[in-house]
């Protein structure tokens, strides 16, 4: 279950990239839609699968 803040981060996310006002409802069920397909997605993949393959600038 999404707090309250990362419901609303959510939101600003959501608003920020794509335009769309969510409302608190919208919010909590895309984004627990979307954690979930995230957690599918991880319990399919092979360790070797989840390694950075892109260079990374670690001067930062």
């Amino acid at each position: 279950m999404l707090t309250q803040p990362e419901i609303e981060d959510f939101k600003q996310i959501t608003l920020k990239v794509y335009g769309i006002k969510l409302s608190d409802a919208e919010a909590r069920d895309q984004g627990e839609r979307l954690i979930r397909v995230m957690e599918l997605m991880a319990q399919t993949l092979k360790p070797k699968d989840l390694i950075h393959k892109l260079p990374v600038d670690r001067k930062k």
